[in-house]
């Protein structure tokens, strides 16, 4: 059990991520299997090395249930459920540290369950996060992108708006997010072709090179440079 994938995701858990993973566990919101509960305390014995013999899986197995006779795969199901558990409790620490991310899932349901009025002033502040940021990178380009897409497409949005031109604005920075990123990976693979030796085809670089000086932000110019 030492080189297994469960026990190669508890030594990647802080001591204080492994001691509130005992909540995580406990709740039947994620959890209704008593033996993983049991488990868990069985392996906190052993944190944080997890060197142990103890956590031989026929020993593990002895604690777990008794005297009945080792089943491999009784103790391979309970290791694959505790292994999911940590892959949901590692999702959920990701998720929790994103705020924009957690605003963005919300604004996603709304938008699926439709409630239009949450979805628009959800995409509005998020847009307004993105835009109240004082760096423009690949990312912010990707986001903006996203949001107003997503936006620009529901349904209820009035997309014949002169007023409000919705498409052109999201052309601009689909274009915006297609020029940074082309050359953004461009310059890794002309730095291969310099140290390896290697050739690539970098297909509508020109054209990407090309709408460069219509832009304003700093990490255009950097890239094309």
């Amino acid at each position: 059990m030492h080189q297994s994938k469960l026990i190669r995701l508890l030594k990647c858990l802080s001591p204080e991520e492994f001691k509130h993973f005992s909540k995580f566990v406990q709740s039947p919101f994620f959890n209704t299997n008593p033996t993983q509960v049991k488990f868990y305390h069985l392996l906190k014995k052993e944190c944080p090395d997890f060197e142990s013999k103890r956590i031989e899986k026929e020993r593990m197995y002895k604690k777990l249930f008794g005297g009945t006779k080792f089943h491999y795969h009784s103790m391979a199901n309970v290791m694959r459920d505790m292994t999911k558990l940590i892959e949901s409790y590692l999702i959920f620490l990701e998720n929790d540290k994103d705020e924009f991310q957690k605003q963005k899932t919300l604004n996603g349901v709304f938008r699926q369950r439709n409630f239009y009025d949450y979805f628009e002033k959800g995409t509005h502040d998020l847009l307004k996060q993105l835009n109240d940021q004082p760096y423009r990178d690949t990312l912010y380009f990707q986001k903006i992108s996203e949001l107003k897409s997503d936006f620009f497409y529901h349904p209820k949005t009035n997309r014949h708006s002169i007023k409000l031109d919705y498409s052109k604005d999201l052309m601009a920075h689909l274009d915006s997010y297609f020029v940074l990123a082309k050359m953004q990976l461009a310059s890794e693979l002309k730095t291969r072709e310099k140290t390896l030796s290697a050739k690539y085809e970098i297909k509508l670089l020109n054209e990407a090179l090309e709408i460069v000086p219509k832009e304003s932000h700093p990490v255009f110019e950097i890239y094309a440079k």
